[in-house]
This record gives structure tokens, sequence and C-alpha cells, in this order.
């Protein structure tokens, strides 16, 4: 649908987000929002104080790239650094280049896995072929990959090395909660960049290190973010066995590729040591009057498999202090978990299934 231009005269009339035109001046943009609008994205997508001005460039930025302001497909973060300038990144996530990649004409899927001690890893850069079969005992993660498919032109393979990435977020709760899933993003966004030239100058979460600075400015619930990270297979609420198959998952050049599954969270906290700095601000959340034996809920996280189990994940503070998922499964596991609010306290019964804590019965206390 085309948008004409206001006139000098009418450019205070307010439009919706995603109806700012794009040939009107950054500086005119805030004024056609309404009352309602702006409150929204400065609450939602905006640091703390930020300018009208720093809201003009971020609504520029946002009909550039063609996302919805109201989204939060891009945040924008802003602090001070310790010599007195003021810092700003554009922050985006992988699923919103994903996004933006299945607009494109041209997209033809995209396939990732984590590649861990253990595993037969092979990539043909002439054939653009990457054979990635598990091993029977799987170590520690050594790198995610990624290639995305183009109709018309060869696959791009891009593959991420876990300690880079890692030592650069080392501080992030969501990288010590699920270091797997995020070095599997974190290679898509990188495939995706190469394949299709999405944006330029804007991060996503994934791939930005963490720093003192960032850290303190950041606009995402990093709890809730590692709890809907954890992705939940058919195999994790319908059975105890661990299969790994193959299977074409869509129609390209590539042969068969294995069916990657993400490594639960239980067995990559045995294959590395916490730093302890990273306990302090989770211990804090529980105060010292908490129940004895009583675990915190921090957030709940609800879905359904594949085959369309539904599931609940859980995230919260232990009675020893580690943050933890538990997952409940089926409409009984459901049940279970719907009295649960932010804040609370609650005692479970777990059983370990593949390493995963899945809770047999909960009482809220």
């Amino acid at each position: 649908m085309s948008i004409n231009v206001p006139q000098e005269q009418n450019v205070a009339a307010t439009l919706h987000p995603q109806q700012l035109p794009m040939e009107v001046s950054p500086s005119k943009l805030v004024a056609m929002l309404s009352p309602e609008d702006k409150k929204t994205i400065m609450s939602l997508c905006m640091p703390k104080n930020a300018t009208d001005s720093e809201l003009a460039l971020f609504l520029y930025k946002c009909k550039q790239m063609g996302l919805d302001p109201l989204s939060k497909d891009l945040v924008l973060q802003k602090w001070t650094n310790k010599d007195g300038t003021v810092t700003l990144n554009f922050i985006t996530t992988r699923d919103a280049l994903l996004k933006k990649a299945e607009q494109n004409p041209n997209y033809n899927g995209i396939n990732s896995g984590v590649v861990r001690e253990g595993d037969e890893f092979l990539v043909d850069t002439e054939k653009s072929v990457v054979r990635h079969t598990f091993g029977a005992k799987r170590g520690k993660i050594l790198a995610g990959w990624a290639v995305a498919y183009h109709k018309s032109r060869n696959p791009v393979i891009a593959i991420a090395d876990f300690e880079e990435y890692f030592r650069a977020n080392a501080s992030s709760p969501v990288w010590q909660s699920v270091p797997s899933a995020m070095i599997q993003k974190v290679a898509e966004v990188m495939a995706l960049r190469k394949q299709f030239p999405i944006v330029q100058g804007v991060y996503t979460r994934e791939e930005l290190p963490v720093g003192e600075e960032a850290e303190a400015a950041r606009v995402v619930d990093v709890v809730a973010d590692a709890v809907a990270a954890i992705e939940v297979t058919p195999e994790m609420v319908e059975t105890t066995m661990v299969e790994t198959t193959e299977e074409t998952t869509t129609q390209t050049k590539r042969e068969k590729d294995p069916l990657i599954h993400m490594t639960p969270p239980q067995q990559q906290s045995q294959q590395r040591q916490q730093p302890q700095k990273e306990q302090q601000p989770l211990q804090q959340q529980q105060p010292e009057t908490s129940p004895q034996d009583a675990y915190k809920l921090l957030a709940v996280n609800t879905g359904r498999s594949s085959t369309g189990t539904p599931y609940a994940k859980v995230g919260c503070v232990s009675p020893d202090g580690e943050t933890k998922v538990l997952l409940a499964k089926g409409e009984e596991g459901l049940a279970m978990v719907a009295n649960l609010k932010e804040g609370c306290y609650f005692k479970a019964q777990t059983v370990n299934e593949k390493g995963f804590e899945i809770i047999t019965s909960l009482e809220v206390i």
C-alpha cells in the first residue's frame, strides 16, 4: 500500500508507527506518533531518559529496515562510557533477521547446529555442504554452524567459535544458562548476513559482547530470554529415549542433514566451571526470608511440541541459589504451573530425564 507524504501543514497528524513515511525527515517522525504509541515505544524499545532526537533516529532506522517499532524487533541501547561519551547501539534479534530473510523471494531455508567434542564435523567449501554427525559421547561445545540457502546462488556457510563468543559474553546470564542455543543463533545470524544483506550497523543480542556499561543498559529480561531460548522437542515431552535421526528439511540442493537438538542445560553446566561472580546477582534475587527448600519463580514459558504436546518451561532460582529451568509436560503439567506468579515461591518434586528436570508435583507456598 502506497503512503502519501503529508504536506507541511499536516505533519502533526498521527499515524500508526508502521505507516510512518521514509520521505519525512527523522525530526518530524516523532510528531506524527500518537501519544499512546510514543509512550509504548519509549517503554518497550528505548533506554531510560531517551530524548526525542534518539526516538526519531530509532523510528527512522525501523522504517529503513522495514520493522514495526511496536514489535520489539529492534531496540535502542544507550549508556555513558567511563570517559563521559555516550554510546548508542541498535539491537535486533535473530528472529527479526530471519523474518526479513523469509521476505526475500530467493530465501530457501536455513540449517544449523552445535558441534561438540566427539562429533564428526566436515565442511566441503567447494560444494558448500556441511556434514555433521553426533558422536556416541558428546563433550564440551566447540562451535555453532549454519547454512543459509538461496534459490539462485550457492549456500553460505558460517561457523562461530564458541570460546571466542563465550569469553566476550561471560557476564551474560543467558549465555551461562543456554550457551548452545546462543552460539547456534550467532552462527545463524552470520549466515543470514552473508547470504542476504539485510542490515548494516545493527547487531543482534546474541552477537554483541557484554561489557559493564552495556550490561547495565540492557532493556530485555535476560531470565525470560534464557527460558524462551530452550527448544522443547517431541522427544523431551513424549519419551525418554535419545535418538539421532536424519531428514531433509527444505527443498534445496543440499544432502540429508542431521536433525539438531539442543543439549540439556544441566549437561552443559556439568561440562564447564561456572564463574562465581555470575552467581551473585542471581542469589540476590532470593531474599534471606525465603521459605526453606523452596524455588523462587522467575519466568514461565509455555508452548507445544511439533506433535502438539503442551509443555511449560519454568525458570526459577533453586533453594541453593542456582538458576534452573524445570519442565512441566502435558495438560497435567500445565495445570500444575497454572497458579504460579512471578516472584512466588513453590516446592516441587522432579525426576531427571535426559538431563532435564521434569516436574512431577508442585505446591505453591
